[in-house]
């Protein structure tokens, strides 16, 4: 589920406050997990990534099983946000990672510097993955959550459109990897087809991986 991993989070801690010698709390092995969400609380979910603005907002008297996660992710922390950017996150979840460059071209977004510092700004969900702050990447939790509101709310050309145009800039950027992975994504089996023809002698010599992309 969404929450996997935070029942270990709160079994650890509940095992590091055990007193005495021979003293025993048991593991999240050993209880049912409804039991060891029960035990929760706000250190807990902040260890497991959750940012501060919307741990401080969530009911952690009630246990993750009462709750509706993606019911609180639109409250607590979309609701504040403008449609623009709102549709800006469901086409930015599309993308394994992003840079500014690549969120402009997919999105056709001149905003997208504007935006994804006001995320960063916000503290929603975005992580930095090199040091010069160039490749991001959504929350796993957060982009499955977009990515959910993205196949209801999100128009399927817009959807499709944003795709083609990821396959285009990575391809045009060597990102081979993730230019077929959005081409496939996309329904462009052809283009995907061309660029592995294209590529294929380098994911063997590199990575030995092209065979993923085979039937």
């Amino acid at each position: 589920g969404a929450f996997s991993g935070l029942e270990k989070i709160i079994g650890d801690r509940l095992q590091g406050k055990s007193i005495g010698f021979g003293a025993h709390v048991a593991g999240p092995d050993e209880r049912r997990m409804g039991e060891v969400l029960k035990s929760i609380e706000p250190e807990d979910l902040l260890k497991f990534g959750l940012i501060p603005e919307f741990v401080g907002r969530l009911p952690v008297i009630a246990t993750l099983e009462d709750l509706d996660i993606a019911a609180l992710l639109n409250r607590q922390v979309l609701r504040g946000f403008a449609p623009e950017l709102r549709e800006f996150l469901l086409c930015l979840a599309q993308l394994r990672i992003f840079s500014v460059e690549l969120c402009r071209h997919a999105t056709g977004d001149g905003n997208a510097q504007r935006h994804i510092d006001h995320l960063l700004h916000r503290n929603v969900f975005i992580i930095p993955l090199d040091r010069n702050r160039k490749w991001y990447r959504l929350h796993g939790l957060f982009r499955e959550y977009l990515l959910s509101e993205a196949d209801g709310s999100l128009d399927p050309e817009r959807k499709r459109d944003v795709l083609k145009r990821a396959a285009d800039w990575c391809a045009r950027n060597s990102e081979w990897r993730d230019a077929i992975d959005y081409a496939l994504a996309s329904g462009e089996a052809a283009a995907a087809s061309q660029m592995l023809d294209r590529t294929a002698t380098i994911f063997l010599r590199d990575r030995g991986d092209s065979q993923q992309y085979i039937d």
